[in-house]
């Protein structure tokens, strides 16, 4: 639904990252109903980061999740909702190599077929290359802040099915 919206939204091309038999399955449904007018990348696709960073260096927007990772991905511990928990560093890094902004967003469901966008302030990781691995964490511990934030304001909204803290 965020991805949708987010093309609804933004004149750029946008790219969704996700697992590709998670993509497979949305195609198909999307298919069925509206089609999307997305780009999907498979983060599990040998090729995966160079796909996303070259469409972030075409001015495209790349939504991916920020709060889920795959095995062996590259993370940091930051606190959330009272405790340290593992978020991937990629998305992040993605975006200091790309010079490109991040936008958290969220899609709040709002009643049957009915979302509501909500975006934070463009955080840019700005600096010079030596500064990137503080850049990268402080982004990180903003948006972890920020999920903490809505979380707590729509606490069944967040879907999490597995021990996000271990």
């Amino acid at each position: 639904a965020a991805g949708r919206l987010l093309h609804e939204r933004v004149a750029a091309k946008v790219s969704v990252a996700m697992v590709r038999a998670e993509a497979n399955r949305l195609n198909a449904y999307l298919d069925k109903t509206q089609g999307s007018g997305l780009n999907i990348i498979g983060l599990d696709d040998e090729d995966g980061s160079l796909q996303m960073l070259a469409a972030l260096r075409r001015g495209e927007a790349v939504a991916m999740h920020g709060d889920r990772f795959l095995p062996g991905a590259r993370t940091q511990r930051v606190d959330f909702l009272g405790s340290p928990a593992a978020f991937p560093e990629g998305p992040f890094q993605l975006a200091a190599l790309a010079g490109c902004p991040i936008v958290t967003c969220f899609a709040l469901r709002a009643g049957a077929r009915r979302y509501a966008f909500q975006a934070f302030p463009a955080q840019t990781l700005a600096g010079a290359r030596e500064h990137r691995e503080r850049a990268v964490t402080q982004a990180l511990q903003l948006y972890a802040a920020r999920v903490t934030e809505t979380v707590r304001a729509h606490p069944y909204q967040w879907f999490n099915f597995y021990d996000f803290w271990a």
